[in-house]
């Protein structure tokens, strides 16, 4: 099973763009965090969810993703063969509510991105143990 869930903020703002077909692309990175360690999370998402992400988000702004765990080889400049991970988006909501977006119309963005989120998610500092854990 291959599937990943993170909800985080975007690092930059979303830019997409197109490749020799035509098709939308958008790279981007989410900050995902527990108060003490950040970690930063590649993520690529393509066609009508690329060019939402880059049209109603920005830098800050926290949405949630789902898709699956992706990795690329290649050739780095000195001949070093090299991996790449990432997450392949399959969905996005937006998380930040709507009264915190730049340059909205009264139209509904969001009906082909699925259900429209109007309150942040609230941070729960939990302290789990090993009493906790099921094995």
């Amino acid at each position: 099973m291959n599937i990943v869930n993170i909800i985080g903020r975007l690092t930059r703002d979303p830019e997409v763009r197109y490749t020799k077909t035509n098709k939308a692309v958008c790279d981007f990175t989410l900050a995902v965090g527990n108060g003490e360690i950040t970690d930063f999370v590649p993520c690529i998402c393509w066609n009508k969810t690329a060019e939402n992400l880059s049209k109603y988000q920005h830098k800050g702004n926290q949405i949630g993703i789902t898709g699956k765990l992706t990795s690329d080889s290649y050739e780095d400049k000195d001949g070093n063969k090299r991996t790449r991970y990432y997450v392949m988006v399959n969905q996005l909501e937006f998380l930040t509510p709507k009264s915190e977006f730049q340059d909205i119309t009264d139209d509904d963005p969001f009906g082909e991105m699925g259900k429209k989120v109007e309150e942040e998610i609230i941070e729960q500092d939990l302290e789990i143990t090993d009493d906790d854990l099921p094995f």
